[in-house]
């Protein structure tokens, strides 16, 4: 079976948060961030937030500095409903992000 991933940031040339996605409170969330060009100096988090309102930081990660480079991290974020990922500092290239989520072992939709 395929895994299905969710674009959370798509090449982003800036700094800012990515659009918040709903898990429906996923169990196990892996987050793959990744830079198509140098990003060197640049920090991406990935975030988890019960309303979209606040957010709290779950894991901060030097962007990748080389190209093509993947950086893939398992965040375990319980009882979450919305995650997003945020370039908190931008300096150079471009970021991706992408998320696959899990509850009870079966991938989320």
């Amino acid at each position: 079976e395929d895994l299905e991933m969710v674009t959370l940031l798509n090449a982003v040339v800036a700094g800012g948060a990515g659009t918040p996605y709903a898990v429906g409170n996923a169990d196990n969330n892996l987050v793959v961030i990744w830079s198509a060009a140098g990003a060197a100096g640049s920090t991406v988090t990935v975030e988890s937030s019960l309303d979209k309102t606040n957010w709290i930081t779950e894991l901060s990660i030097a962007a990748p500095t080389a190209s093509p480079v993947l950086v893939a991290q398992r965040v375990y974020v319980p009882a979450t409903q919305f995650i997003r990922a945020n370039v908190t500092t931008y300096s150079a290239g471009t970021i991706s992000a992408q998320l696959q989520s899990w509850r009870q072992g079966k991938a989320v939709d």
